[in-house]
């Protein structure tokens, strides 16, 4: 009987499958658009990338990962793992001879790609979850099916769940935390004996996990005030300590500084802590927020839509002296944490920053179907909502996917064609020394790029695939690898030296250079000389 209810519970819920199986052809597709990563050319390039590639390698070796702005340690830790199984497997396999260090920057995008994949696998297992949840608590097919739509509909969401950054465990978690407290949102009724006792314990492990990955998830806590005891909440918020300490241990020596940046961030107006000292710039708040409603209406106007549903039930309860009331705590609690999410991301502007929001607003929406379909008198319109709302969704999310991947297509056709302008530009010139700098779009930039967050104990290990090329930071002024000396001496001997700098830098006062070639965004130049005092 158990293996025939647990078959039967398979077979029952097969819908749930289908957005969590087009999420895994939808982010193979985006991934093979995306790689590689080193280039830029689907528009996502090494920065995060290339940084948690190289930190969860350095941890590996052993090394305390410099990195811990977000703090972001448990992608660190994921890459580290999977690094270490897939280099293992090709180890014993003998696929491959070298050490880790070796193999990863032999083939950084073959490891990249790896990661990827567990990446989405994690998120694909996260949407299933949270779709499984809603139904065994609404008991609606449409409504569990309308609140898996939430990766589709928002277009960053699916690059999100594959590109190797915060934002892709953030998904992850905001999905898993959504569907722990699914109970809390769509049975805010029910007697608190008869709720799972562990959903606290759950709910809090999680809100640590998220504040690991990135302290953007910060406005996603606010959701275990839906809890809705004391008791349950303070316990929710021990675990959340207690994750978050387990999950920052390997970064545990640099937490201070990491506590510094945030306090930067706090005390000035501009990103990273720079501009003036301050909460908030004022004059910018207009225009970000208008960006905001731009980039996710339909998070705005499910805002708008549970606060008249708030006021209108308010009213309602309170004319017929209900003691419900306490029911409204859950169209205030969901207002709150994506207005919260809004604020922090006005005072620290960046669009990648609304991610862990994103799917609250397909909850909410939920819950507003769900209102209005348990409504006694059963008005056709409220029969039929569920799938109306779910089908318009759909609809949503086939073009939001055919946007992105036109985008990633239009992104990888534009690159290739500066590449090829930038290499039959350096085909040119017998044996060049190329200089690149951040985001410069070039594949040994990118390693480069990653080495920079480590005291370099790496370097031996990526030289020999750095040869020829050495990068150039251009805030410290320095040269990664070599010093303004040996650069002029390798153009006394005859070899050009070839420089690559983005259009939002200007020219480095340390180079006298000539121009070569100038694509979209960057210009291939020659070095005439290097100034000494430009170290």
């Amino acid at each position: 009987m158990k293996k025939e209810s647990i078959l039967y519970k398979v077979m029952t819920s097969w819908k749930l499958w289908i957005l969590p199986g087009m999420l895994i052809m939808v982010g193979w597709i985006t991934l093979i658009q995306m790689i590689p990563i080193g280039d830029g050319g689907g528009g996502y390039d090494e920065d995060p990338a290339y940084v948690y590639l190289t930190s969860g390698l350095y941890l590996l070796k052993g090394h305390i990962p410099i990195h811990n702005d977000h703090p972001g340690t448990p992608v660190q830790v994921l890459g580290a793992v999977v690094i270490f199984l897939r280099w293992g497997i090709s180890r014993i396999t003998g696929i491959v001879e070298g050490d880790v260090a070796t193999e990863v920057f032999r083939s950084p995008e073959l490891y990249m790609g790896t990661i990827s994949v567990a990446l989405l696998l994690m998120n694909v297992g996260a949407l299933l979850y949270l779709g499984r949840r809603v139904f065994q608590v609404t008991k609606n097919y449409p409504l569990a099916l309308l609140v898996q739509t939430s990766v589709f509909i928002f277009e960053n969401l699916v690059p999100g769940t594959i590109y190797l950054a915060p934002e892709s465990l953030l998904i992850f978690a905001s999905l898993c935390l959504l569907g722990v407290l699914a109970d809390e949102i769509f049975v805010p009724f029910q007697d608190n004996t008869l709720r799972n006792k562990q959903t606290a314990v759950l709910a809090g492990v999680i809100c640590g996990f998220g504040l690991a990955v990135k302290i953007t998830f910060l406005p996603l806590v606010g959701l275990l005030l839906l809890l809705n005891s004391y008791h349950r909440i303070l316990h929710a918020i021990r675990y959340m300590l207690l994750s978050s300490f387990i999950c920052i241990l390997p970064i545990l020596p640099h937490f201070f500084s990491f506590l510094q940046f945030i306090f930067r961030i706090t005390k000035h107006t501009g990103v990273y802590g720079s501009g003036n000292e301050g909460i908030v710039d004022l004059g910018l708040v207009p225009t970000n927020f208008f960006i905001l409603i731009r980039e996710f209406p339909l998070l705005y106007i499910v805002v708008c839509a549970l606060l008249v549903a708030l006021v209108l039930m308010w009213r309602r309860e309170r004319s017929v002296k209900s003691d419900r009331l306490a029911g409204l705590i859950v169209p205030v609690i969901l207002i709150l944490v994506m207005l919260g999410q809004t604020l922090m991301v006005l005072k620290h502007f960046s669009i990648r920053y609304m991610v862990p929001v994103l799917p609250v607003s397909l909850v909410g929406l939920a819950w507003l179907i769900r209102i209005i379909w348990v409504n006694p008198k059963k008005w056709m319109i409220a029969r039929w909502l569920p799938t109306a709302m779910l089908a318009a969704c759909f609809v949503l999310g086939v073009m939001a996917t055919y946007h992105l991947q036109k985008t990633l297509h239009s992104n990888r056709v534009l690159s290739k064609q500066e590449q090829a302008l930038f290499s039959n530009e350096i085909n040119k010139h017998k044996d060049p020394f190329i200089i690149g700098t951040y985001r410069s779009l070039l594949p040994k930039g990118a390693i480069y790029f990653g080495l920079t967050y480590t005291r370099g104990e790496l370097n031996e290990a990526a030289k020999p695939f750095l040869e020829n090329f050495d990068g150039y930071n251009m805030w410290t002024k320095s040269l990664f690898l070599s010093s303004p000396e040996q650069i002029n001496k390798i153009i006394a001997s005859g070899r050009d030296v070839l420089m690559v700098v983005p259009d939002f830098f200007p020219q480095p006062d340390a180079f006298i250079l000539e121009s070569l070639v100038h694509v979209s965004n960057r210009t291939l130049f020659r070095v005439i000389r290097m100034r000494h005092s430009g170290q």
